[in-house]
């Protein structure tokens, strides 16, 4: 008997954490210059469970996160092309979003530093450098730095 009613229990409450509704982050993702942003945005949950959410915003900076769980979310962002930097990798304090079960926050405005571009070129001619470490540089177009 006291087995089941233990089994009956968990299954109950993972049934209910699974039946939550989810939840969604609305806004824009801006430069810090005032410009709205193509990119993508990603969130990630702080804390247990994990949990992630990607989203592109267009060229008028706009985007949403759906399908969220409950909780805390770090926002981060990546700018193809253009020198401005993700606030997770740049900022010491990045922007954080709190859902609820079936809620939608709007109005976010996610701020993305303005950086420089420049073009650095490797020369290693003895190969002392690793190889995935060369192929890796060679795929990104350019460095963005802080300003």
């Amino acid at each position: 008997m006291f087995c089941r009613v233990s089994i009956g229990f968990f299954f109950s409450a993972a049934a209910g954490l699974l039946a939550q509704a989810p939840a969604s982050i609305s806004g824009t993702l801006v430069g810090d210059d005032g410009v709205n942003l193509a990119g993508s945005v990603i969130v990630q949950r702080n804390g247990p469970p994990a949990g992630s959410g990607q989203a592109q915003a267009g060229n008028d900076g706009k985007f949403t996160v759906s399908n969220l769980q409950p909780g805390t979310y770090t926002m981060c962002a990546a700018v193809k092309g253009r020198a401005y930097l993700d606030p997770c990798l740049w900022s010491h304090t990045p922007a954080t979003v709190q859902v609820g079960a079936g809620q939608t926050v709007t109005g976010v405005r996610l701020i993305a530093k303005k950086g420089e571009q420049i073009q650095v070129h490797l020369s290693d001619p003895a190969f002392h450098l690793p190889r995935r470490l060369l192929t890796s540089l060679a795929q990104s177009t350019a460095l963005a730095l802080a300003a």
